[in-house]
């Protein structure tokens, strides 16, 4: 978990094509390759929550499982 803006996220860890995510809420986005892995980043209230996993086909279903449970928890 982090706090502040998820376009500082964006413009830091996005990549050149941050994948939109607007079902997690406004400016959430995907990078379905960040230096090896998948970087996940959405906002709820004053936390910005950030999940991580290994590169792959399946990493960003995996990342959008991972984060509506975490959510749904803050």
């Amino acid at each position: 978990l982090h706090d502040g803006e998820l376009s500082y996220w964006k413009k830091r860890n996005g990549g050149s094509n941050p994948v939109a995510l607007p079902e997690f809420g406004k400016d959430a986005f995907v990078n379905p390759d960040f230096e090896g892995s998948a970087d996940l980043y959405a906002k709820k209230g004053n936390f910005i929550l950030r999940v991580t996993s290994p590169k792959g086909p399946m990493a960003v279903d995996a990342l959008k499982a991972i984060a509506k449970k975490a959510l749904a928890r803050l």
